[in-house]
């Protein structure tokens, strides 16, 4: 149960909303987006020298998992595209930057 149905199941009947938060801005994340993502973490791997299997041992993730990242199949958790970012030796400001260049 998350926090914001802590009232379900008390006998009240009313069930909360979850949290809006302002300057939290999402739009959805389209084909090309995965596309465009999954093509600068090929490249950074391939620069990097790594294999799926090396990338997916440091960053905890499956080479699977990878693969669908690269093909654009799947969006990464913030959390997950962190360790990869991570596993790759760069930041996220030079990865953000080439993100945005690959436009």
């Amino acid at each position: 149960m998350a926090a914001w149905d802590s009232n379900v199941g008390t006998g009240c009947g009313t069930r909360f909303a979850p949290p809006k938060w302002p300057w939290v801005q999402r739009r959805p994340f389209d084909d090309e987006d995965r596309a465009r993502l999954g093509r600068v973490l090929r490249d950074f791997r391939q620069r990097a020298g790594l294999t799926l299997e090396a990338l997916g041992a440091a960053a905890a993730v499956t080479k699977n998992y990878l693969a669908d990242l690269e093909a654009g199949i799947r969006i990464p958790a913030y959390l997950v595209l962190g360790r990869v970012v991570r596993a790759l030796g760069i930041t996220w400001a030079e990865f953000g930057a080439t993100l945005d260049g690959a436009r």
